[in-house]
């Protein structure tokens, strides 16, 4: 990053300062009374509000001041207690309200307006201090074994980090000071900047250039860019580039590394793909329907109920008629050879009826006429009029259908919509004109009998539309976000260390080539302004442009002379072709001008040549990863559960040549996000019924993405709900994550735990709160929480985590009752959650039952 449009003052007076330049500063608010030895002085406000004054503080008589009006009672009249004006030591903090007895033995007088106190004979309580110690801990028994000094309230400190319920204390009021405090008599108090006025323009060199940035972090903002008549243009300069050749890199393959042989969570649709419109499912002739609603095109219909003829052996055994039933009905079936009947529409729950005299069946024959009735809710599309039957006009009414239906909806068509993206409404599809990615857990899967379809929503200049695609159609791939060059990333490595090229001269690089292929929209192999303009508004040309890796000299280590022949070739180009001698001679002093201008800024932005190589000495809290064959910054749970060796360090020191291969930095972080992207998925699998639903619970399996976390979750029993004090849980789907906190549910809610995990900790406090989900329908009120917990019974509505199951014997069987190890668990997802930041995660849950 290189910071040259962010101006000093700005930073100073809109507090717009980068992260990596800023150290959060704190300050004490102690609101404990603590005992210490000193001086006791009384604030004037009561008697039994004190301070301490340590031993060789100074104190100034403050008689001036001294002076108490006869009507008031105050409890320093006629006493030894004089005020005085008291600066301390430490902090420079003055205090002009306290009263001491300047006549004791604890006072030395240096002259009639300076005490120094030479005593530490009494002790008393202060309420303005809080205790610098040593180590960071507090013997009850022996409270002064590691105190350094009292700090008082309004302090100012950075620290170097939290250990405990501690703070390491590396500054305290703008000097260097080694310590400890107790974190809970803080409270963050700003920022201060990490350089001063005097660091602008400078370099930074050394082991300074490792600076290990997050997602997240604020690394930049925008400045001035000094256009002239536009000095209110605002921008920033960000650029990506590597030393090393990235074509291993792009194709996530790197020697015997394969990053994305298990990572292939992407789908990606190829060019000329033909996208249906239509659902995927075909009502079938016989089927009964019911109709929903009827409209002035469309009508809204529901499968009612199916008809056909499966095999005997499918079926396994039946159930007698009864006066309930009134028919001969199987509940125990071979689920998927009679979905290849049904369509996909039988669940394991489904009951199927018999539609013949169970007792008039010949013994040989091995089929059977039966039906199914779907239930309430399921399979309900919009369809045309034209393909209904006559006769089809009533809300409310069922009929059979005398021909298949194979042109549904799920939703309501609009015209406007149809014509646009459809426009050929016969030929029911439509080609993909570029390729299309979107990750698997974006996409909806509709399972249709041993079929799966893929419901893609595309979203182009046109708007969001909808299509449908089969799973196993040629066009359609799983691809890694580790493998760049399916994303349409490649490296161009022809480009000359020109910085002016003529697109028609034989010195055009292949990157220059490849743009005005892009924008030359009618092929003449002119560029015109039209063109130019339409390309640059182009978001499909944007995308593949902003993917294309140059190698290139880079703009901060230019040879000015070099470029000087540059300009003056494109300059005299241009004069030669004025026939005008008094323009040509204008343009001769233009020439000029400008020569000394783009000189002033060349050298300007040369700092390449002034950067010293850092060693490969890796930063504090990094650590080689034989996994990645690289150094990442370590996780928290790593540090605090599984500290990782420190490895070689192989952190790539700043490249010397100034020829190197450049990223769009857009595309390059929109890549990176997806290579990183960090997604909670938790899959409901197994129910349990206790007899009551307060002790009912719903278990599921659940993984971070991209970690190695993994592990199993408690909910309560269904059905799924959006309405709070229900104690059910919530529906399946995506949801957003914040922190929450609350008197219930507060920061140190487990610090008293005797649970012996919680208490093994350093500190069990929570930083930010409890984790709470929400989206669209289940709104933030409801306050669905991840928390500890086991059973059902510890939920009414939240999210229990546990690293393993906990079964119970039930009826001679293990049955599955909810987790193990939570608190275990809960730590973990805490420590993950702060690590990549809460707002970049988000939580998919979906369901996937079992029979226990």
């Amino acid at each position: 990053m290189y910071n040259h449009l962010m101006p000093y003052d700005e930073l100073k007076e809109f507090n717009n300062v980068p992260d990596m330049f800023k150290t959060q500063q704190y300050e004490v608010n102690s609101k404990t009374p603590y005992k210490a030895k000193g001086v006791t002085a009384y604030k004037s406000i009561s008697k039994s509000f004190t301070m301490i004054l340590p031993v060789n503080s100074i104190v100034n008589p403050n008689s001036e001041n001294d002076i108490f009006d006869k009507s008031l009672t105050h409890w320093a009249k006629n006493t030894q207690f004089k005020k005085v004006i008291f600066t301390h030591p430490d902090s420079g903090l003055v205090y002009d309200d306290l009263y001491v007895d300047l006549n004791s033995d604890q006072f030395e007088k240096i002259n009639d307006n300076m005490y120094r106190v030479v005593g530490n004979g009494q002790t008393g309580k202060c309420w303005d201090y809080e205790n610098l110690r040593s180590t960071p801990t507090y013997n009850k028994e022996k409270p002064d074994e590691n105190f350094v000094m009292q700090v008082p309230n309004k302090s100012k400190f950075t620290i170097e980090k939290k250990s405990g319920n501690y703070y390491k204390i590396k500054t305290l009021n703008g000097k260097q000071q080694d310590g400890y405090i107790y974190a809970k008599s803080c409270k963050e108090d700003g920022f201060v900047l990490d350089f001063d006025e005097n660091n602008l323009d400078e370099i930074i060199t050394g082991n300074d250039c490792n600076i290990p940035v997050k997602a997240g972090d604020i690394i930049g903002f925008t400045g001035p860019m000094g256009h002239i008549g536009n000095e209110q243009h605002r921008t920033t300069h960000l650029e990506v580039f590597s030393a090393s050749d990235p074509t291993a890199f792009l194709k996530g393959k790197e020697g015997d590394k394969d990053d994305i042989a298990d990572t292939k969570d992407y789908i990606k649709i190829a060019k000329g793909a033909m996208l249906s419109h239509h659902y995927p499912y075909t009502l079938k002739t016989g089927d009964e329907i019911l109709v929903l609603q009827v409209e002035e095109e469309y009508s809204r219909i529901k499968l009612h109920k199916q008809y056909r003829t499966v095999e005997k052996s499918d079926l396994c055994n039946g159930t007698a008629p009864t006066e309930e039933t009134g028919n001969y009905t199987y509940t125990n079936f071979k689920l998927d050879k009679i979905n290849e009947a049904f369509d996909g529409t039988i669940t394991k729950d489904s009951v199927i009826t018999l539609n013949e005299d169970a007792e008039q069946i010949a013994k040989e024959q091995t089929s059977r006429d039966v039906s199914y009735s779907l239930p309430n809710g399921e399979h309900c599309y919009w369809v045309h009029k034209d393909h209904l039957p006559s006769g089809v006009t009533m809300m409310g009414q069922y009929f059979t259908l005398n021909s298949d239906i194979n042109q549904l909806f799920e939703s309501k068509p609009n015209k406007n919509y149809v014509s646009t993206f459809f426009p050929n409404d016969s030929e029911k599809q439509t080609e993909l004109m570029g390729d299309y990615i979107i990750s698997k857990k974006e996409v909806k899967e509709i399972k249709l009998g041993n079929v799966i379809w893929y419901e893609i929503k595309l979203q182009d200049c046109r708007g969001e539309r909808k299509g449908y695609i089969k799973s196993d159609d040629e066009k359609v791939s799983k691809v890694s976000a580790h493998d760049w060059t399916a994303f349409g990333f490649k490296v161009l490595k022809d480009q000359p260390d020109n910085f002016i090229f003529d697109e028609t001269e034989k010195n055009a690089p292949q990157f220059l080539k490849s743009v005005f292929k892009e924008m030359d929209t009618d092929g003449n192999k002119k560029l015109s302004p039209q063109e130019l303009r339409r390309g640059l508004n182009d978001m499909y040309v944007c995308e593949r442009l902003s993917k294309l890796v140059c190698y290139h000299q880079n703009e901060w280590g230019v040879n000015y002379s070099s470029l000087k022949q540059e300009l003056e070739t494109l300059f005299d180009k241009g004069i030669e072709q004025e026939e005008d001698e008094e323009i040509k001679e204008h343009f001769i002093k233009q020439k000029e001008n400008s020569l000394k201008v783009i000189e002033d800024k060349v050298n300007a932005l040369d700092f390449w040549s002034k950067v010293k190589v850092p060693g490969n000495e890796m930063p504090e809290g990094w650590t080689y990863d034989p996994t990645l064959d690289k150094s990442r910054k370590m996780y928290s749970w790593e540090t605090q559960s599984n500290p990782q060796p420190r490895g070689k360090g192989e952190l790539e020191p700043f490249p010397t040549d100034t020829k190197v291969y450049h990223f769009h930095p857009n595309a390059f972080v929109e890549q990176m996000r997806r290579v990183n992207n960090c997604v909670i998925e938790i899959v409901r699998k197994w129910t349990y019924w206790s007899g009551e639903n307060s002790s009912s619970a719903t278990i599921s399996t659940f993984s971070v993405s991209n970690s190695n976390i993994s592990g199993y979750i408690t909910e309560p029993y269904g059905p799924d709900t959006t309405q709070k004090n229900k104690d059910k849980r919530i529906p399946i789907g995506e949801y957003k994550l914040t922190w929450h906190v609350s008197n219930k549910f507060s920061k140190d809610k487990y610090v008293n735990s005797t649970n012996s995990y919680i208490s093994s900790l350093d500190d069990p406090c929570l930083n930010y709160g409890f984790p709470k989900l929400y989206n669209e329908s289940v709104a933030k009120s409801r306050g669905i929480l991840i928390h500890i917990g086991v059973r059902g019974e510890h939920s009414e509505g939240c999210l229990l985590p546990g690293k393993e199951k906990l079964t119970s014997n039930i009826g001679g069987k293990q049955t599955i009752i909810g987790v193990k190890e939570s608190p275990e668990q809960f730590y973990t997802l805490i420590a993950f959650l702060e690590e990549v930041g809460i707002q970049n995660v988000k939580l998919i849950i979906k369901e996937d039952y079992e029979q226990q």
